[in-house]
């Protein structure tokens, strides 16, 4: 009985990690030996994070990349714009310490990105 639940339990964190965190489709290098593919297509650098973040994201959409950061409870706390960049340098020390959201889009479309930041101080 003990096995099955084990089993269970490690099928249920195998599952809400490849829900979370899916890696599939084609994939890009970055210069620090990050691979990047179109579905988790966003790092962030360092995380957690104490003063500033960077962002690496791909993208084959050309356009004004905006990125949105929202608070747990979903207030948005910060945006950032760049014409075409492929990262975002984000000041996070006016913010509390805890967990944040990220969603990165093009020409305000649909996110083409989303991913998670620890601030902790």
């Amino acid at each position: 009985m003990k096995k099955i639940y084990t089993l269970l339990a490690a099928i249920t964190i195998t599952m809400s990690f490849a829900i979370a965190n899916p890696v599939i489709g084609q994939q890009h290098k970055l210069e620090n030996h990050t691979t990047l593919t179109e579905q988790r297509s966003s790092v962030v650098s360092p995380n957690p994070v104490k003063d500033v973040a960077n962002i690496t994201f791909y993208s084959q959409q050309q356009g004004i990349h905006q990125l949105d950061i929202f608070d747990i409870i979903g207030n948005k706390v910060k945006t950032y714009t760049n014409d075409g960049e492929s990262n975002f340098a984000i000041d996070m020390t006016d913010v509390s310490a805890g967990m944040y959201f990220y969603f990165i889009m093009v020409d305000d479309e649909e996110p083409i990105s989303t991913g998670r930041i620890i601030v902790r101080r």
